[in-house]
């Protein structure tokens, strides 16, 4: 990952290069608002200065950039079972079991194999209308 000075660096040979293109309205922007242009080359390295410990009385972090990436993480994530909380599958991995099925059907489409879509229904792996169940 590049240091910040060399994404500053690379801001203002940025700037220069859209100026050469003729895209003034983007060079005017920027450099009317150096502050933003600055923290959008940093982008998620500005996590690196702020404080990410937690606080160990309540075991909560300080800032709402961490709340907001750690939140995300576990929505991606799958979450094992812990205590009284049930495991739940993240995101990933049931966008990755929704391809996998949506890869099988297309597979016994092709095929025109009704046997295959009925195991697949009784499988558990998806919903079958009544009138079509044997």
């Amino acid at each position: 990952m590049p240091g910040i000075p060399t994404l500053f660096q690379a801001l203002e040979l940025t700037i220069d290069e859209l100026d050469k293109q003729g895209l003034k309205s983007f060079v005017n922007v920027m450099k009317s608002n150096p502050g933003y242009a600055h923290l959008g080359v940093i982008g998620p390295a500005i996590g690196d200065f702020l404080p990410a410990d937690h606080d160990p009385t309540t075991g909560e972090h300080p800032t709402n950039y961490v709340r907001v990436w750690k939140n995300i993480f576990h929505s991606l994530a799958d979450l094992p079972p812990k205590d009284e909380f049930p495991g739940r599958k993240g995101f990933l991995s049931t966008l990755r079991t929704l391809r996998d099925s949506l890869d099988a059907l297309a597979t016994i489409g092709t095929d025109e194999d009704a046997d295959a879509l009925v195991a697949f229904g009784e499988a558990g792996r998806a919903w079958i209308p009544r009138q079509m169940r044997a």
